[in-house]
């Protein structure tokens, strides 16, 4: 599951209550007034579960999404699926 984590996708752990201001993407995002950080607010559209799994493609489409825990072969057949 590392290796086709590693060779295969960028993971990012993000705490949706960040108080940290980053660029990406050319935007800049900040800690929101209301606690959850903006770039949590986006890419989440607004919703708030958490953990929440966020796959975006290179053209920075989300192509998968899903609120709740994953089990971890569940996650690798997800991930297989996705770039086959």
């Amino acid at each position: 599951m590392i290796k086709l984590l590693n060779d295969r996708f960028y993971y990012i752990d993000f705490d949706a209550e960040s108080t940290e201001t980053f660029q990406l993407f050319g935007k800049t995002f900040e800690p929101g007034k209301n606690k959850i950080h903006e770039f949590a607010e986006e890419i989440l559209k607004g919703k708030s579960a958490y953990p929440a799994w966020v796959i975006i493609n290179p053209d920075l489409e989300i192509i998968f999404e899903y609120e709740g825990l994953i089990k971890t072969q569940d996650l690798k057949a997800i991930l297989e699926k996705l770039i086959n």
